[in-house]
């Protein structure tokens, strides 16, 4: 059994052991000054292919006097290394000889991590990129923006940076938490992704999961209202108003940076859980559907993602979207759907998803790492298969793993939460379905653990992610228990204060185009100019459930 994870696409054994020199595991610093490893030879082979793959593939020959790594690319090279490093701790230093012809199942293997919710320093994102080169997961995808938090600096924007970046406080947590990636920073970030074979994904979310940004300029919004930067989870219900032209204007300028700062071949623009309860009392968006002979709030929401779907495409790059976003129709050709609840109304999806859009599952049943461990145990996370049933396999992008970091406030919570996990879901990215078994994977966890741990990372304990009955109903129950933080009368209420607003501000617009009446209501007046004055005190955020838009 070779102790290696994922498990490689074919193994040739040999006999005997390559002792290595240093007589320690290598490490990726090892990597970065390979020329001091004067037993290892990196050969460039550009007629390399393994099962018709070739940009990421490669051959690993371990020979006892001498090591040797071809690749017809430096990212397949880059692999070749990672599995010696594997092998260099799992063997404790004394490498079986054999031959490795590796490459990936999928093209497209990614790891979400939410910055949004709670901010992670470069230094932290470089950590797990290299928990990600360790893994063979070649995509990074950055959640930047969202109610609770704006992380990137937008020269255009400044308060997007300086002002949407910091929330009072968190539920009823009164720390304030702040922090955001400077363009600088950012740079920073892709080149370093780039020398571990990682292409960083930027993801701006819209028009939902902006109250951020509606803090910084109110008049983003339908209502021009006075928000904070969201202090509690959920899907907030002021989102980006699509029926005025600045709105284009901003999420296109916004655009131009991003695609500035991060040379990946895909931009996120999100699109998902979009209340459209703004939309539907909002005259600019009444206007605007009149105007494109839109007959529904969903259609307007369509309009904006297909124009920003656009607008992506023009810069000479691929939009990716939530699959709850738009239907297939309605977003441009090539833009690719994630999926993340593939089995909530499977037949209707099923029939979306085989008209000839690309896929990446990110079902949450399974690949996503907030959940706990007593909600979705390590043996789920491994033996639920990484395809979608439905789906036919040309169709398949990849997978993509996602880290929600809600509860997630620090990295060393974030690792406990990924590891052993990673390990799980890389192999069903990475490794043929014949080898993918349970008992195998099982058996290699204790060598794991101590190549994880010898490496810097330490991951959950073994119990822990294989819970008794207790554990996991005690989890379930915590679990379960978030929407405590999410949902609440205030949504109710706001939408209600909200309505009462525009239909006030519709029969102010009704009143000022008729003539004047002989006499007026002076007291109504004044009580109108109070509720006008003490809207802002009750303009509060909104704990509300994260599902799939209700109207939807």
């Amino acid at each position: 059994m070779i102790r290696v994870v994922p498990l490689p696409y074919k193994i040739i054994e040999g006999n005997g052991y390559f002792p290595v020199p240093m007589g320690r595991g290598l490490t990726l610093d090892d990597f970065d000054h390979s020329a001091r490893l004067t037993w290892l030879d990196f050969i460039k082979s550009e007629n390399l292919v393994i099962d018709n793959v070739s940009d990421e593939c490669y051959k690993l020959d371990i020979k006892e006097n001498r090591v040797k790594i071809y690749a017809p690319t430096a990212v397949g090279a880059f692999y070749g290394f990672i599995t010696l490093m594997q092998l260099s701790h799992t063997y404790e230093g004394k490498i079986p000889c054999m031959i490795i012809e590796d490459k990936p199942l999928y093209r497209y293997r990614g790891f979400l991590l939410d910055v949004a919710r709670y901010f992670f320093s470069v230094k932290d994102v470089k950590k797990l990129a290299d928990l990600l080169a360790i893994h063979k997961i070649n995509k990074l995808h950055l959640h930047l923006t969202d109610d609770q938090g704006w992380r990137v600096e937008i020269k255009k924007y400044p308060l997007l940076a300086t002002h949407g970046s910091e929330r009072s406080r968190t539920n009823l947590n009164l720390k304030r938490q702040s922090g955001f990636f400077t363009q600088n920073d950012i740079r920073e970030i892709v080149a370093y992704c780039k020398t571990r074979g990682i292409e960083v994904i930027p993801e701006i979310d819209m028009p939902g999961h902006v109250q951020s940004a509606l803090a910084c300029y109110p008049y983003l919004g339908c209502f021009d209202r006075n928000l904070p930067v969201a202090k509690s989870w959920g899907a907030k219900h002021d989102i980006l108003c699509m029926g005025k032209e600045s709105t284009y204007r901003f999420a296109y300028d916004v655009i131009d940076e991003i695609v500035d700062l991060f040379d990946s071949q895909y931009i996120h623009i999100g699109g998902d859980e979009v209340y459209l309860t703004r939309t539907a009392i909002c005259p600019h968006c009444r206007q605007k559907m009149q105007e494109e002979g839109l007959e529904s709030e969903k259609q307007l929401k369509y309009y904006f993602i297909k124009k920003i779907c656009s607008y992506v495409q023009s810069k000479g790059k691929t939009p990716i979207v939530w699959n709850v976003a738009a239907p297939i129709d309605e977003t441009t050709t090539g833009t690719l759907w994630q999926v993340w609840e593939p089995t909530h109304d499977a037949k209707a999806l099923a029939s979306e998803l085989n008209r000839g859009k690309l896929v990446i599952n990110s079902d949450s049943t399974h690949l996503y790492l907030d959940f706990p461990y007593g909600v979705t145990n390590l043996e789920k996370t491994y033996n639920s298969p990484p395809e979608i049933e439905y789906l036919a396999p040309d169709l398949m992008a990849g997978v993509e793993c996602c880290l929600w970091t809600e509860y997630v406030p620090d990295l060393k919570k974030a690792i406990f939460l990924t590891l052993p996990r990673l390990g799980a879901i890389c192999e069903n990215m990475w490794s043929p379905k014949g080898v993918r078994l349970w008992g195998n994977f099982k058996a290699r966890l204790g060598w794991y653990y101590d190549c994880m741990t010898s490496l810097g990372y330490e991951p959950a304990p073994l119990g822990r992610t294989l819970p008794n009955a207790y554990y996991s109903l005690v989890d379930g129950v915590k679990w379960n228990s978030r929407w405590l933080h999410w949902d609440g009368l205030h949504n109710t209420i706001d939408n209600a204060l909200v309505a009462r607003k525009a239909k006030k501000q519709a029969q102010t617009q009704q009143t000022d185009s008729q003539p004047p009446l002989p006499t007026t209501n002076e007291s109504d007046d004044v009580d109108d100019a109070s509720e006008n004055l003490t809207q802002t005190n009750d303009d509060k955020d909104i704990d509300t459930a994260e599902e799939t838009d209700p109207i939807e």
